[in-house]
């Protein structure tokens, strides 16, 4: 992907100059037209990029130098188009006695400086368009980079997704305070981006599982934490009738209007996880789940646990544990020769169940019984 030759970065990371430039020697008109192009996408580029975070029209600032000529440009939008207007020309001084010729050329240099500035100074004033639009902002998802003023944000009542999928957050502070700002009204918070490993999202958030951030919020319909633990002061906010709201610049404790286990859909957290039960309750208190990701759930907590409330599953991925006798391998084949037919009599509700799938378990044995038991009770079942 080409790159401009000479640039300027914003405080915001938004680049409003751009430069292009070809040698003296070896006089190329193809690439002199080229790169005359190549600036002008440049600069629509980054008029777009404004225009998308700041809701507002930008005018970037342009120079195509070709051997000791710089030519300066600026771009605007008008209508659907982008237009390009000539400033005017001055030469590079390569010696004392041309550095005389650049006070007569000056000129051009100064208009455009003055108005590459007056453009810097607007963009500070656009967290004010940014506040004035929020009642309808919905999703926010930062593909690279995050905007510092978005760290200061508040209010966007309507907001219910927050996703950061760049690879580095090099002031998470910022994202943090949006996080915050916003913890009881977001109901979809995916933690699996390419920046989210386990140490990283500890230091951010300040705690090592879900907990602190679910006590705050009002619903949650999809949770993503694949990097993360969800332990049992996580599954108790889950469970929880009361949640933490400021009030006065205090935190007290309110009563939910429906618990955070009776509105979430989509719960996807560590499979390594070694917290026993944990996928059992998940199942048994989650009327409306559909799709599940987590660590190991035994035969036992199924057949003696609490019947499962999440009959709209789709998607159930973790680890089926047999208890097994572990002292002789006989044993241990016997046990985990699992008859569907008697041991999985409770998931006999899951009609919606697409997929299931055992791995890992070379003394696992499905014969005709348990087929047609699976055809007769799971009728949405592929595999």
């Amino acid at each position: 992907m080409w790159a401009p030759d000479i640039t300027s970065r914003t405080i915001r990371n938004i680049e409003l100059f751009f430069g292009e430039v070809s040698g003296v020697l070896n006089k190329d008109t193809t690439k002199e037209a080229g790169d005359l192009v190549r600036l002008g996408v440049y600069g629509k580029n980054s008029i777009d990029q404004v225009d998308d975070i700041y809701d507002m029209s930008i005018i970037t600032t342009l120079v195509h130098i070709t051997g000791r000529k710089a030519t300066m440009y600026i771009q605007f939008p008008l209508g659907t188009m982008y237009i390009m207007v000539q400033v005017g020309t001055w030469r590079v001084p390569d010696s004392l006695e041309t550095l005389d010729a650049l006070a007569q050329d000056i000129g051009c240099v100064v208009k455009t400086a003055t108005l590459f500035h007056s453009q810097l100074d607007l963009l500070p004033a656009k967290n004010i368009a940014l506040q004035k639009h929020k009642e309808h902002i919905e999703d926010l998802r930062f593909e690279s980079g995050f905007p510092e003023e978005y760290g200061s944000l508040q209010g966007c009542n309507h907001l219910d997704l927050i996703d950061y999928q760049g690879k580095s957050l090099p002031e998470p502070i910022h994202f943090l305070n949006l996080i915050k700002a916003h913890s009881s009204i977001i109901t979809t918070f995916p933690l699996s981006s390419t920046l989210a490993s386990y140490e990283l999202w500890k230091a951010l958030l300040g705690y090592e599982d879900m907990a602190a951030l679910l006590r705050q919020m009002t619903e949650l319909r999809r949770l993503y934490t694949p990097v993360c633990d969800f332990s049992q002061l996580s599954l108790q906010e889950l469970l929880a009738d009361k949640q933490e709201v400021a009030d006065n610049g205090h935190m007290i404790r309110k009563t939910r209007l429906r618990r955070l286990c009776e509105t979430i859909k989509v719960l996807e957290f560590s499979t390594f996880g070694s917290v026993d039960g944990i996928v059992q309750a998940i199942l048994s208190n989650c009327p409306k789940l559909e799709r599940l990701t987590g660590p190991t759930i035994t035969v036992t907590e199924i057949v003696n646990g609490a019947e499962w409330a999440s009959t709209r599953l789709t998607d159930l991925n973790v680890y089926f544990k047999a208890d097994v006798d572990q002292e002789t391998v006989e044993g241990m084949a016997k046990m985990l020769d699992l008859k569907l037919r008697a041991d999985f009599d409770e998931l006999t509700n899951l009609k919606s169940l697409c997929m299931l799938w055992f791995s890992d378990d070379e003394y696992q044995q499905t014969g005709l019984e348990d087929a047609t038991w699976t055809v007769n009770n799971w009728p949405s079942s592929e595999a």
